[in-house]
């Protein structure tokens, strides 16, 4: 079988992930799919792995982002106060273009297509991306996360003039 990616115990812990999943979801799975930088070969020793499930059916209504805003406490630390801007960047990115593309393309988009008001949180939030050694179990900054939180807000509202009806 052909390698996943240039990581041979990567490849081990998504393949044993994916069948995971798949014993889980049973009938309603469809694949797991890589994407952004290990797919689009932007990947380096700060990345991290993002892969998509494809499901056979919606699994929930909870609604994107929605959990996140309800109850974000979990997600109050450092490593994920820039990691939710940098996502929701790439999110609306490939939901512009219709592709699954990087975390890097993504805010490069967002810094020319979003309001300008949020360019120097996401300047910001990659530039803590760089940091290795961030992480969870260092606290949030109570500015920036709050900034991260409206964030996700504004790209949950420009995400919807995406949906397909």
């Amino acid at each position: 079988m052909k390698p996943l990616t240039p990581y041979p115990e990567l490849d081990s812990v998504l393949k044993k992930h994916a069948n995971s999943i798949q014993k889980v979801l049973g009938n309603d799975f469809i694949g797991f799919y890589l994407q952004g930088s290990l797919a689009t070969g932007d990947f380096n020793l700060t990345s991290d792995v993002d892969f998509i499930i494809v499901t056979e059916k919606d699994l929930s209504d909870v609604g994107w982002g929605k959990e996140l805003l309800e109850n974000p406490e979990p997600r109050k630390n450092r490593f994920y106060q820039s990691y939710l801007v940098l996502n929701y960047c790439r999110m609306l990115h490939d939901l512009h273009k219709g592709e699954i593309n990087s975390k890097l393309a993504g805010i490069e988009w967002a810094k020319s297509n979003l309001d300008p008001q949020w360019i120097s949180l996401i300047n910001f939030c990659w530039q803590e991306r760089q940091d290795t050694s961030i992480s969870v179990d260092q606290p949030a900054n109570a500015e920036v996360f709050a900034s991260s939180l409206k964030f996700v807000r504004y790209a949950i509202e420009k995400g919807k003039s995406y949906q397909i009806v």
